[in-house]
C-alpha cells in the first residue's frame, strides 16, 4: 500500500478504503495480483497471504470475515492492513463506511468504493465556510464593493481572503470607502476607511464646499464676505443668498445693495435682482423735480416765485426758493419719529417722507482669520515650538478646513508637555449690536481616563490683570477627527466701543492631546 493509501484508510469497523480522483472526486486504490475470498458466515485466518488470486481464508461463524493482518488480493485489487470486507468483498456497503479527507471534502459509497469530493465554496465548516478548493475559512470573499461578506460583521464588512489568514477589515481599496459625499476625500488606509473634508470654499460639483462633512456639504456658494464677492459668486452676482433654503448667488439681497446714487429712482432688491424704477415726473428731488424718464432719470430746477411753490407736500423737508428762482430741498431726519430700532432708524427723503431704512453693517473685525496670511498678524507663543501656526501637511492625514494653514495648539510632536497660545487684538465699534464669534476645530487625543488636557477661549481686555470671558473649554475627551463649527454670541453691553483681545490657550500635559483650530471668525453688526 502506497503511504497516500496508507494515509486515506479507515481503521474503524475494520474497513479498507478505495478513493478516486477524477473530476472533483478523490479515489485511492491500493495495488496487488491476488484474490480474497472467503466463506459465508466464517471468519478470517490470522494471516493471509497476496498471491495468484488461488488463495482463501475462511472461518466458520458470524456474519462476514475479516481480513487478515497481511491480507490478499483479488484481480489487481489490493486487501488493506485493516479493512471491512462486504458480502461482496467490497470496500464499503453504505455512505457511512466512508470517512471524508477533511472538512471540506464530502464522502460516499458508490459501488463497493468509497468516493470523495470537494465541498462547494460557501459551504459551512467547523471554522467558518469553505472556499471551494477544500479550504476552511473565517470568512469568504463573496460581496461586491463593502456589503458584508460571509463571515463579516457591520463594521468590518470585507474579507481579505487572499491573505494567509483571511481576515474581516473596513475595506480593502480607496473604492470600498466612496462615501457619495462630494466635499470628501475618501481613503483606504489599514483596512479602515478614512473621509478627510475638503476646506471651505474648496470647488465640488455643484459650487463650493461649506467645510462640513454631510451630504449637504457641496453648495451652490457661502456667505462669507461682509462687502464684496462671496466665495462661489462672479462680480455680476456676487451676494449668496441662503434665505429660501438653497445657496445661491444674487445680485442683491437688501435695498442698500442696489443703490445707484440717482435720487429719482426708486431702488429695490426683488428676489435677488435690483430693479430701479424712475420716480414719476414732477417729484421732488434736491435740485427739482425728476424727470421721470424711463432709463433717462435726471433730477431737474423747478422754477418758483416763492418757498410755498415748492412745496413737496414732505413734512420732514424745508423747501426753498432760491434767488435763482429754482427750488432746493433739505431733508430734516430730526422731524422724522423714532423708529425704536437702532438698526433701522427712520429717515426723511425727499418727495418721498420719513420711511425705515436699514443701515447695518457687517464687519469682520479679525485680520487674516483663516491664516491662510501665514504667521502673520496673530501672536504666536509656544513652549517648546517657534509657531502655532503651520501648514496643514505638516500634520500627517490632516487636511486645512480653509486652504492650507492651521493652528495647532495644546500638545506637539513628542511627549512633552506644552502650553501655548495664539491672540489677536480686535476694535470693536462702539455701535456694534451683535458680536459673533465662530471657529472650526478638531481634538485628537490618547484616550485618557479624565479631563487632563485642555483648549480654552476667550475674549479678555488688552490691560493686564483684567477678568477673561471664558467663551467655550474643550478636553481631550472631546475628541473628534473631523472639522466641527463652534459658533456663540457674545456680551455686546461689555466691548462695544473698547478694544479686546481674542485669545485661543492650550494645554497638554498629562498624555497626548492636540487641538487644532482654522476659519476664525469675529463679526460684528455695527448700526450707526
Amino acid at each position: 500500500m502506497s503511504s497516500a493509501a496508507r494515509a486515506w484508510s479507515k481503521h474503524a469497523g475494520a474497513t479498507r478504503w478505495q478513493f478516486l480522483i477524477a473530476l472533483g472526486h478523490l479515489a485511492v486504490a491500493g495495488c496487488g495480483d491476488g484474490n480474497t475470498t472467503r466463506d459465508d458466515g466464517g471468519s478470517a485466518g490470522a494471516t493471509a497471504q497476496a498471491g495468484d488470486g488461488s488463495e482463501t481464508t475462511s472461518g466458520g461463524e458470524g456474519g462476514s470475515a475479516e481480513a487478515g493482518a497481511g491480507g490478499s488480493a483479488t484481480g489487481g485489487a489490493f486487501a488493506g492492513a485493516a479493512g471491512h470486507a462486504g458480502e461482496s468483498g467490497a470496500e464499503c456497503d453504505e455512505d457511512h463506511d466512508c470517512e471524508p479527507l477533511g472538512e471540506c471534502y464530502s464522502a460516499s459509497c458508490e459501488t463497493g468504493t468509497c468516493l470523495g469530493s470537494v465541498l462547494s465554496r460557501g459551504s459551512a465548516c467547523e471554522s467558518g465556510f469553505c472556499n471551494g478548493f477544500a479550504r476552511c475559512l473565517a470568512c469568504l470573499d463573496d460581496a461586491d464593493g463593502v456589503e458584508q461578506d460571509s463571515g463579516c460583521g457591520a463594521s468590518t464588512p470585507v474579507c481579505l481572503e487572499a491573505e494567509s489568514q483571511p481576515v474581516c477589515v473596513g475595506c480593502a481599496s480607496d473604492v470600498d470607502c466612496d462615501d457619495a459625499i462630494a466635499c470628501t476625500v475618501d481613503g483606504c488606509v489599514d483596512g479602515a476607511c478614512e473621509h478627510t473634508v475638503l476646506p471651505s470654499g474648496a470647488s465640488c460639483r455643484d459650487g463650493v464646499c461649506n467645510g462640513e462633512a454631510g451630504e449637504s456639504s457641496c453648495v451652490g456658494c457661502l456667505d462669507d464676505v461682509s462687502a464684496g464677492t462671496d466665495r462661489g459668486c462672479t462680480p455680476e452676482a456676487p451676494r449668496c443668498d441662503t434665505s429660501e433654503g438653497t445657496a445661491v448667488c444674487v445680485t442683491c439681497q437688501r435695498t442698500d445693495d442696489c443703490d445707484d446714487g440717482n435720487e429719482c429712482t426708486a431702488d429695490s432688491c426683488n428676489r435677488g435682482v435690483c430693479e430701479h424704477t424712475a420716480l414719476v415726473s414732477g417729484t421732488p428731488c434736491v435740485g427739482g423735480y425728476c424727470n421721470g424718464v424711463s432709463g433717462a432719470e435726471i433730477c431737474i430746477p423747478k422754477p418758483c416765485e416763492n418757498d410755498a411753490s415748492c412745496d413737496d407736500g414732505v413734512a420732514c423737508t424745508a423747501e426753498v426758493c432760491e434767488a435763482s428762482f429754482l427750488c432746493t430741498y433739505t431733508p430734516d431726519p430730526a422731524k422724522c419719529a423714532d423708529s425704536g430700532d437702532v438698526c433701522r432708524p427712520n429717515v426723511c427723503t425727499v418727495g418721498v417722507g420719513c420711511q425705515a431704512v436699514d443701515v447695518s453693517r457687517s464687519l469682520e473685525l479679525l485680520r487674516n482669520p483663516d491664516f491662510e496670511a501665514g504667521n502673520t498678524v496673530w501672536t504666536e507663543i509656544s513652549s517648546n515650538y517657534p509657531q502655532v501656526i503651520f501648514l496643514f501637511d505638516y500634520v500627517p492625514t490632516l487636511r486645512a478646513h480653509t486652504e492650507s494653514y492651521i493652528a495647532w495648539l495644546g500638545g506637539g510632536e513628542g511627549p512633552v508637555d506644552e502650553h501655548n497660545s495664539l491672540s489677536q487684538t480686535v476694535s470693536i465699534p462702539a455701535g456694534t449690536v451683535l458680536l459673533e464669534l465662530s471657529f472650526f476645530y478638531q481634538v485628537w487625543s490618547d484616550d485618557l481616563p479624565d479631563d487632563q488636557n485642555y483648549l480654552n477661549v476667550t475674549l479678555r481686555a488688552t490691560g493686564e490683570n483684567q477678568n477673561d470671558e471664558a467663551i467655550v473649554t474643550f478636553h481631550n475627551q472631546d475628541e473628534t477627527r473631523v472639522w466641527r463649527r463652534f459658533s456663540t454670541s457674545l456680551d455686546v453691553a461689555r466691548w462695544a466701543g473698547s478694544d479686546a483681545v481674542l485669545e485661543f490657550s492650550g494645554a497638554s500635559v498629562d498624555g497626548y492631546t492636540a487641538f487644532f483650530i482654522d476659519t476664525v471668525s469675529l463679526r460684528a453688526k455695527v448700526c450707526e
